[in-house]
């Protein structure tokens, strides 16, 4: 895995895991690259795989991709004229973002964090090998 420069200010959100994660990092799996990102604006981390021309994902909208991840997929598009990013992210309900004012949030949510994003990806890209063969 290795730590890209994107990197976002986290000073304004208070002490919790994210102050100590990476920002962005990206790796291999059997040939698809992947990537996990936050966004800088309420500190949430996404995750994303790319697929291939040929993949039967390519091209498609995440709508009309049959994948099963946190919070389903919320993205697809191409990154080039070659290659289609699909991904997810984790600011849903009962998703803690540490941009937000948390003292507005009830109880019940949890911090998704690199570790729970990397283990979505690994579900991700085992349901792009199956939908290649």
């Amino acid at each position: 895995m290795v730590k890209a420069k994107w990197k976002v200010d986290k000073s304004g959100w208070g002490p919790g895991p994210w102050q100590d994660e990476p920002d962005n990092v990206f790796w291999m799996d059997r040939g698809y690259a992947c990537e996990i990102k936050r966004s800088p604006s309420i500190g949430h981390l996404c995750g994303y795989v790319e697929v291939k021309p040929g993949h039967p994902w390519h091209g498609k909208g995440c709508d009309d991709i049959e994948a099963s991840v946190h919070g389903g997929l919320t993205y697809a598009d191409g990154t080039d004229h070659l290659n289609w990013r699909i991904g997810f992210d984790c600011a849903h309900l009962y998703d803690l973002c540490p941009g937000y004012d948390r003292k507005h949030l009830e109880g019940g949510i949890v911090y998704r964090d690199i570790d729970f994003v990397r283990t979505e990806i690994r579900r991700l890209v085992d349901q792009a090998v199956e939908a290649a063969r």
